[in-house]
């Protein structure tokens, strides 16, 4: 999948806008650095980009502002079978604590939320981390399409598994996540998707479902299509 992104430099003691476009695939799951200390012809202003939408703004010498914006990204639909299989943890939970933080190499930003399960579908866990890209830290701001946010006291349906880094996020995007409404029904989500060619229930359909027969689908589901290993 492609995108293009654009750039631009604003300064006083520049007349013009400098732009450089740059065409690359990328993985929602696998965020690149494309321009990084050097590479940039703007000086050593580090430039982050994802095939999802991203936006990078930091203010530096002489009050330049650099800005990335890349077209907004697509992910393949997954039925419910397919969640269900490709997700390490199915849970509900209840959203504690949250909190901004620089990976280990100090390339990307990724949210961290504390969350408390309170009915374990498929695994065995009380207390997990789920962890989104995204967020400010240190007056530095990224976001990407297709991430998750919740607030404390939240609650939701999670499908989650581990990406390469070590932390444990949501299977497809936003379709991973189906939050519980006050009238206690789960809403789903395929924004940000395109249709596939695969069967299965359409997710669609389960929305607006009351959460114990949704979490019964589930439960059917999980019984019936045990965790296999793919590459997301």
């Amino acid at each position: 999948m492609a995108f293009c992104a654009t750039l631009r430099l604003a300064c006083p003691s520049h007349d013009k806008t400098r732009e450089e476009r740059i065409l690359r695939q990328r993985t929602i799951y696998q965020p690149e650095i494309l321009l990084r200390d050097g590479a940039s012809p703007f000086g050593s202003v580090p430039v982050l980009i994802d095939m999802a939408s991203v936006t990078f703004h930091k203010f530096f010498v002489c009050t330049a502002f650099a800005a990335v914006s890349v077209a907004a990204a697509t992910v393949p639909r997954l039925s419910l079978e397919e969640l269900v299989s490709r997700s390490e943890i199915i849970a509900e939970a209840q959203v504690v604590s949250s909190w901004p933080a620089w990976d280990s190499q100090h390339k990307y930003i990724w949210t961290h939320y504390q969350m408390r399960v309170t009915d374990a579908i498929r695994g065995s866990a009380q207390n997990i981390i789920v962890s989104e890209p995204g967020g400010t830290v240190d007056g530095v701001s990224q976001g990407f399409s297709g991430m998750n946010s919740w607030t404390p006291g939240v609650n939701a349906v999670l499908f989650l598994h581990h990406v390469p880094n070590g932390y444990l996020r949501v299977t497809g995007g936003e379709q991973g996540s189906a939050p519980i409404t006050a009238d206690g029904r789960v809403r789903l989500s395929a924004a940000g998707v395109v249709p596939t060619t695969s069967t299965g229930t359409d997710l669609r359909h389960l929305s607006g479902m009351r959460l114990e027969d949704f979490k019964t689908r589930v439960r059917a589901a999980a019984a019936n299509h045990p965790l296999r290993t793919v590459a997301q």
